[in-house]
């Protein structure tokens, strides 16, 4: 994750170096540089169209923060603090709202679960219960990722990885436990509920535990596509 300071500038060379290329190939010479940070660049070739695995996922991923990012702050002096996903990835998660999350049993083996998931502070919200076996696995070993596909399983799909944040009835006051539940509600069907009363009575008898999972890594072939309609 990229964050930007008012003093100096934080970011890796190869940050740097991806952030000059942006401003050169999307003619983009506002795009938001760090204070001390080198301007843009012309480079030999222009950005690369074609690469491979890893490298090319974490390329996709940010290009897609950097334009987003310069989009929504084009008159910002400096770079916000990252701590959202790109709107194209928080709307391929609303768009795609089942996915496949992955625990870890006591044995070390995986465990895999279809679960509901929804956008929510800078990463994945997933709705689980109290009573299944991957909240037990999850209190354990935070460790998990959940896989989303697009609907049809062929127009692309994305993985996040990192750590669970979980808040239920064992670690969480009721006021704050309630409206945390009526989020679940809220983001997965955007309206409010008929009778929020009912809503809390049956989201208590289940048990019901509003899961984050902040990505530490994002992937999938998803990514070259939102990078390839933004750049048209």
């Amino acid at each position: 994750m990229w964050v930007g300071r008012s003093t100096s500038c934080t970011r890796s060379p190869r940050e740097r170096d991806l952030v000059r290329h942006l401003s050169t190939d999307l003619r983009l010479p506002a795009l938001q540089r760090l204070p001390g940070e080198p301007g843009p660049r012309r480079f030999s070739s222009r950005w690369p169209t074609v690469r491979t695995g890893a490298l090319q996922d974490a390329l996709d991923l940010r290009y897609l923060r950097v334009l987003a990012r310069w989009r929504v702050h084009q008159g910002a002096k400096q770079m916000p603090i990252a701590s959202q996903l790109a709107p194209q990835i928080e709307q391929f998660i609303h768009d795609n709202p089942q996915g496949v999350l992955t625990s870890f049993r006591r044995n070390g083996m995986p465990q895999l679960s279809i679960v509901t998931v929804y956008p929510r502070d800078g990463g994945v919200g997933i709705s689980i219960t109290e009573t299944r076996m991957k909240f037990k696995n999850l209190l354990r070993d935070p460790r998990c990722s959940v896989l989303i596909s697009h609907v049809d399983w062929w127009s692309g799909f994305l993985v996040f990885e990192g750590k669970a944040e979980l808040t239920h009835s064992g670690n969480t006051d009721p006021d704050t436990l309630r409206i945390a539940r009526r989020h679940i509600f809220s983001a997965t069907t955007r309206r409010r509920s008929a009778d929020w009363d009912e809503y809390d009575r049956i989201a208590n008898e289940d048990k019901r535990v509003a899961m984050l999972l902040r990505p530490d890594h994002v992937y999938g072939s998803a990514l070259a596509r939102m990078r390839a309609a933004l750049a048209k």
